[in-house]
């Protein structure tokens, strides 16, 4: 008697949630005189996440910048220990001035502070679909937001993500695995508001968050009032971005 076993990879045609099922299988091992056929019924719950896909190397510089300009412009109680001081540069923020030991040295110092440990993102994902020929194109913003969770998880980033949905507005912070399958069933499932939220998932993220964060909004049409600080994206202003891969789950 011989024995094969077999990987099997599904490909489904869209995120959500799959109910049961029906495989089929055919086999004609191990020399192709008889075929053996299977049928089972599946009667298993499935998730399916939704599509990931490689950010674009200037995209993460981009990101990267965002932070490091964001970081630098918080107050110095919040950006860590004190590492030494050095002389005074054109550009050096005042509040980073050590007065005490500028007057003791005659001459101005600033204090230089850790690096963070952790790249900080904030994410907003507006679900609300202005037109429904845009349904594919908030399905690309899902994949987006998917792809930076995971990208955060394998980089060591800290990523906060809220989202606003047709079930509401949800709020994440992806500090641990345990948080990541969360807020990933979440964009599974996730689905298109009526309306549209980005103003007030970007206030909850800084009511909530580090401010020495790169603000993500994740939006198909972003409010005119959006801080020029926020990295808006979204297929028809930043195709580039993002590059979807082929699905296989």
């Amino acid at each position: 008697r011989a024995e094969l076993a077999e990987e099997i990879t599904f490909e489904f045609p869209a995120r959500g949630e799959v109910t049961g099922g029906v495989l089929q299988a055919k086999s004609a091992f191990p020399i192709g005189l008889l075929v053996d056929r299977l049928r089972r019924d599946i009667a298993a719950r499935f998730v399916v996440y939704p599509q990931l896909g490689r950010l674009s190397p200037d995209f993460i510089r981009e990101i990267g910048g965002r932070a490091e300009l964001a970081h630098r412009s918080v107050p110095h109680h919040s950006m860590g220990d004190v590492m030494g001081l050095r002389e005074y540069r054109p550009g050096d923020s005042l509040r980073r001035v050590a007065w005490r030991a500028s007057a003791h040295r005659g001459k101005l110092v600033v204090k230089e502070f850790e690096e963070p440990r952790h790249m900080e993102l904030a994410v907003a994902l507006d679900g609300c679909i202005p037109r429904p020929s845009m349904k594919n194109d908030l399905e690309w913003l899902v994949s987006l937001a998917a792809t930076l969770v995971k990208q955060s998880a394998s980089s060591g980033w800290h990523i906060k993500v809220a989202t606003g949905g047709n079930s509401g507005v949800s709020r994440f912070d992806v500090e641990s695995s345990g948080r990541f399958s969360e807020v990933m069933r979440h964009l599974a499932l996730f689905e298109a508001a009526r309306i549209g939220r980005a103003e007030m998932l970007l206030q909850i993220l800084r009511d909530g968050g580090d401010k020495s964060a790169a603000v993500i909004l994740l939006s198909l049409e972003p409010p005119p009032s959006t801080d020029e600080d926020v990295i808006v994206v979204n297929r028809q202003r930043r195709p580039d971005a993002f590059t979807l891969e082929k699905a296989k789950t």
